[in-house]
């Protein structure tokens, strides 16, 4: 199953969001920031054919689904003003968690406030896999952090690691306590020496002493359960779709599309 991420960042792109879905290949296009009425994307992705369906939110402003596959088989189980979560019909698990997420900009929110949130994105996503009763659970999105940022690594945050043979171990214990892994796969991004083309998919330069330049927002991480099913080499940021440059001559992003790459990513489900 091939999937998507775009934050539009409020732009009507309609071919490019259309090119990104049908080169991909993707069954689940997830966008953030979307302007669109959901009828009016549905007629630009499907110009060619009639592939795609949309997959309603009710509280989840910040993300829209658009699939390849009946509504039914994509039911929402719980939702919250930046957090929505899918169940996805497997045919090799049965069902899946699916989650997206729109977390709060760094513009707005400290390190510290981004951090003490993830506690409650945590608290939800371990209530989900509990009702649920299985910890198949990928979550993709805009985190508006980096994946060294202390709400992505902590353990009472969403503890998501750089290694496969840390994840696999399932968990570690901090004073008594469990705290699960996920895995995140983003970290193979940074630095020159790193997959793919580009070391982030948002470029910020602001003239202040401490800056990263390019910053990895736009994340997947996996639950140990999923990782023999993730398709490591199918894991990209986009920075070309068809003819059309994502980035500018000087390898940064051209923002007449958005401030942020695509990322795109492929699990054998």
């Amino acid at each position: 199953m091939n999937i998507g991420f775009w934050n539009i960042n409020g732009k009507k792109l309609g071919t490019p969001i259309r090119d990104f879905a049908i080169i991909n290949q993707l069954d689940i296009l997830i966008l953030g920031e979307s302007p669109y009425e959901p009828s009016e994307l549905l007629l630009i992705l499907n110009q060619y054919s009639s592939d795609y369906f949309y997959a309603p939110e009710i509280i989840c402003k910040k993300i829209q689904f658009f699939i390849k596959f009946k509504p039914e088989l994509f039911s929402l189980i719980e939702e919250k003003n930046r957090i929505s979560v899918r169940r996805l019909f497997s045919a090799k698990h049965g069902v899946v968690t699916l989650v997206a997420v729109h977390y709060n900009s760094k513009v707005n929110w400290s390190n510290e406030d981004q951090a003490a949130q993830s506690l409650i994105y945590k608290n939800l996503i371990d209530s989900v896999e509990a009702r649920e009763g299985h910890k198949r659970t990928i979550i993709c999105g805009d985190f508006n952090m980096n994946p060294f940022d202390v709400g992505m690594v902590q353990s009472t945050g969403l503890h998501a690691v750089m290694e496969k043979k840390i994840a696999i171990k399932q968990s570690r214990i901090i004073d008594g306590d469990s705290y699960d892994f996920f895995y995140n796969p983003m970290w193979s991004f940074l630095g020159d020496l790193g997959k793919g083309e580009v070391s982030g998919s948002l470029y910020y330069s602001p003239a202040k002493p401490i800056n990263y330049h390019w910053n990895l927002f736009d994340q997947v991480l996996i639950r140990p359960a999923l990782i023999n099913d993730f398709v490591d080499d199918e894991l990209d940021i986009i920075t070309k779709i068809g003819k059309i440059e994502l980035l500018t001559k000087n390898h940064t992003i051209d923002t007449n599309y958005s401030d942020h790459l695509p990322i795109k990513f492929k699990i054998n489900i």
